[in-house]
């Protein structure tokens, strides 16, 4: 795909041809769809760094620029393509720069992993990589402020669903998006989750996670003070594409 702008750029990151996110933006007015993107653009790239940089030192460089990089967004100095695309929404929306610095301590939670004891922990870390991100979407469509508490937690909850989903990519790098007590709570030993053939206790724990987390995400479809405003009703298309 040939890349034109910097809206493209971040287009092609985070809502390429096919994908469930374009599907739940393209109808949306140019500007808020390009902040979504531009959005949607910074959450994937910061995972990439997780996912494509193999030596830690690397990635924390890598992190440590970003971290930079954030301050030349808020002074409107920055040459990335997300990072002028992002200046663009942030004037735009008004978007605080805070939600972006949660979403990057949490980049920099996943290089510094030591593993999750309770669910408090990994709460912490599933705030910082999906809550901030969806706060930053419900400005961008209009929402008010009483919107933050039940977009914050569908956040955490598509976050902890997508990580639930791409466990075995993770538990390979040596990493368990799933707390300690947890685990000992349903008889799980973390050897167990390697091996070639898991005992039931494994795949009890999680058809029991998958359950819940579908449970707990269509009961915030109905906490989500959707309006009559067109912008508002159009944040009800992602949830539902993380609810298919």
């Amino acid at each position: 795909m040939r890349i034109n702008s910097d809206a493209d750029f971040c287009e092609n990151l985070a809502a390429p041809i096919g994908s469930a996110f374009r599907y739940a933006t393209y109808k949306l007015p140019e500007s808020q769809r390009r902040a979504m993107h531009a959005i949607q653009a910074m959450h994937v790239e910061l995972d990439n760094v997780l996912h494509t940089i193999a030596e830690p030192h690397v990635a924390k460089a890598r992190l440590d620029w970003w971290q930079g990089e954030l301050d030349r967004i808020e002074a409107g100095s920055a040459a990335h393509p997300i990072s002028k695309a992002l200046i663009k929404a942030r004037q735009a929306h008004e978007l605080p720069l805070e939600y972006l610095r949660l979403r990057l301590e949490g980049a920099q939670m996943d290089i510094q992993y030591t593993g999750y004891r309770t669910e408090q922990d990994l709460a912490q870390y599933l705030s910082q990589t999906g809550g901030s991100i969806w706060q930053l979407f419900g400005r961008v469509l209009g929402l008010g402020r009483e919107a933050d508490e039940p977009l914050h937690r569908l956040g955490t909850l598509s976050r902890r669903l997508r990580l639930l989903q791409y466990f075995g990519r993770d538990l390979a790098s040596g990493r368990i998006y799933l707390p300690s007590t947890y685990l000992e709570a349903h008889g799980v030993k973390p050897a167990d989750l390697m091996l070639p053939s898991p005992p039931d206790t494994v795949h009890s724990l999680f058809e029991e996670e998958a359950a819940r987390l579908a449970r707990e995400l269509n009961e915030l479809r109905e906490a989500l003070p959707i309006g009559e405003n067109h912008a508002q009703r159009r944040l009800l298309l992602p949830a539902r594409v993380i609810l298919a």
